[in-house]
């Protein structure tokens, strides 16, 4: 029987995720409270949505390493949970503290602010974006499996990159080194030194944030604060507008024919997940009132379509 990929999202509605079908019609599982609540940008699904990972955002939703971190860590299917660094404490995984990030030496974890955490290399990682009011953006990153920070030979705190906003597929990097005006999309072509450096579109206004790169590395979805979503063709090297509008947290599906994205409402309405085909540049609403989404896709028979002989 012939395999295909079958999409669903994970949708945050206020305290409460839902697995949601393709088209945001159908529920496929609500999930059962946690003792963490999820909160916008600061959880995350693996690929096939069967584990999630959760932070814990303390009483005013920010998250200061200097005061500890706990993360979350639910299995969808059972509903087990389990807490890494219940006492806060980042440790490698020898259990040692980890209290110095590469690089950065004499500050400590003072200061750092986490705010993101994303699930890369299949599954294999968490990363953890934090920033600093001197040192800037900084990402390191935890192993998903047994929730050791990973660090280096020395013992620090790992830094898998030091920008804003980054994604890469098919060794394709489309990055934002800084969240302030001017500061241009870079993009990285493999196999070669080339390097797209994407200003700020004339007459444009806002500042360049989240990117999403397409499965086949030929697109780069980039969103334009406040102002617009933008697509970059890495062949042709050219960029065009899909959609104007205020939008975040960009993601392709598995094809890479379509692109989800959340699309922020005007004054007293809820934000919406909103489905961008990058060819007709159609938007077609999936799901009403999102805070935050993860893709899921599954390998799942496909019934409708014969065998080959």
């Amino acid at each position: 029987m012939p395999i295909r990929d079958a999409t669903s999202f994970w949708v945050q509605r206020g305290g409460r995720l839902l697995l949601l079908s393709s088209d945001g019609k159908r529920l496929e599982r609500l999930l059962a409270p946690t003792s963490l609540p999820p909160m916008p940008g600061l959880w995350a699904s693996t690929g096939i949505g069967d584990r999630l990972f959760l932070v814990d955002a303390g009483a005013d939703s920010v998250v200061y390493l200097s005061t500890g971190i706990r993360i979350c860590v639910v299995d969808v299917a059972s509903g087990r949970q389990r807490l890494l660094f219940p006492d806060g404490v980042i440790r490698d995984l020898l259990g040692r503290p980890v209290s110095e990030i590469e690089g950065i030496d004499g500050s400590g974890l003072s200061d750092w602010q986490l705010f993101a955490a994303r699930l890369v290399s299949a599954d294999r990682l968490l990363r953890v974006y934090m920033r600093h009011p001197i040192h800037g953006s900084v990402i390191c990153a935890v192993d998903a499996r047994t929730g050791a920070a990973v660090v280096t030979q020395s013992g620090t705190w790992r830094r898998m990159g030091s920008v804003m906003y980054q994604d890469e597929q098919s060794g394709v990097v489309a990055s934002v080194e800084r969240d302030v005006i001017d500061t241009p999309l870079v993009v990285s072509l493999p196999n070669t030194n080339t390097r797209l450096v994407i200003g700020v579109p004339a007459g444009a206004t806002g500042k360049f944030g989240d990117v999403s790169v397409s499965p086949d590395g030929k697109s780069v979805a980039v969103i334009l604060d406040g102002s617009a979503l933008y697509m970059i063709d890495t062949n042709r090297r050219t960029s065009r507008k899909i959609a104007t509008g205020a939008f975040f947290k960009p993601k392709w599906n598995s094809t890479g024919k379509s692109l989800a994205v959340i699309r922020l409402g005007s004054a007293g309405e809820r934000a919406q997940l909103v489905d961008v085909n990058p060819v007709t540049l159609k938007l077609s609403n999936i799901v009403q009132n999102v805070d935050d989404y993860s893709i899921v896709v599954r390998k799942t028979p496909d019934w409708k379509t014969k065998p080959t002989p």
